[in-house]
């Protein structure tokens, strides 16, 4: 058990971030931050987790600190806040399937707010609950190094993802680097994304050029429960549940 624990100062490159979750270990923390002046780096820069991890009340605040989980973690009453890019960055909490692991992560009362993460706020390539998730004022932007071309500001879904009761609020994305942009939500050809009760609005993605052709709040095919609202629909496929 983890508890009480500040992290100031940290000097960690690489892959293995300042906290390391591996293969079987499990970790269960409370009120732990992580606090970052740009020395605390690379992927996973401040949690990265392919084992068990349960958190709540975290604060990561600063630098190229972004969360990757690769197996089973939740997140609870925590916030995730003014991150910054290196140049392979991810977004600010990453959840990718590597095989043989199958990502799992839940979110709870968490807000991913003011980060300029190149990918965004949070990337789904396994399966995500999101529930009471505030998610806003966040940039994403080219990353050159991106294996998965397009992207959004505030969620980019390729795997399968509900959220309930969250507010995607003031993101933005402008790429151009040739996949599938939105400034809000992205939810991928072939992916799951079911929202309930929710607010996506006031998202820009001004790559386009053409107004037109902008996803501003949303792109993709979006599975909705009871009352959501969507500022732009515009590029939404919105499927009553």
């Amino acid at each position: 058990m983890l508890r009480g624990a500040t992290f100031d100062g940290v000097s960690r490159g690489g892959n293995y971030g300042c906290i390391a979750i591996m293969n079987s270990a499990k970790l269960f923390a409370s009120h732990v931050a992580v606090i970052h002046n740009g020395i605390c780096y690379g992927t996973g820069g401040s949690i990265v987790n392919s084992g068990y991890a349960q958190i709540d009340h975290l604060l990561v605040d600063g630098g190229d600190a972004e969360i990757w989980n690769t197996n089973e973690m939740s997140i609870t009453d925590s916030t995730i806040r003014n991150l910054v890019p290196n140049r392979a960055s991810g977004a600010a909490v990453n959840n990718f399937d590597l095989a043989p692991l199958k990502a799992r992560l839940s979110m709870t009362r968490t807000t991913t707010e003011n980060n300029n993460e190149m990918n965004g706020a949070f990337e789904n390539f396994g399966e995500a609950h999101l529930r009471d998730v505030t998610i806003r004022n966040n940039a994403g932007s080219l990353n050159v190094y991106q294996q998965i071309p397009g992207g959004a500001g505030g969620i980019d879904n390729g795997g399968v993802l509900t959220a309930t009761s969250i507010r995607v609020v003031g993101n933005t994305f402008d790429a151009g680097n040739g996949g599938p942009e939105a400034g809000g939500i992205l939810n991928r050809v072939g992916a799951s994304f079911a929202l309930t009760d929710s607010s996506v609005v006031d998202n820009t993605n001004p790559g386009f050029g053409d107004p037109r052709s902008a996803a501003n709040d949303c792109r993709g095919r979006i599975t909705s429960f009871g009352t959501n609202t969507i500022g732009d629909p515009n590029h939404c496929e919105l499927v009553a549940g």
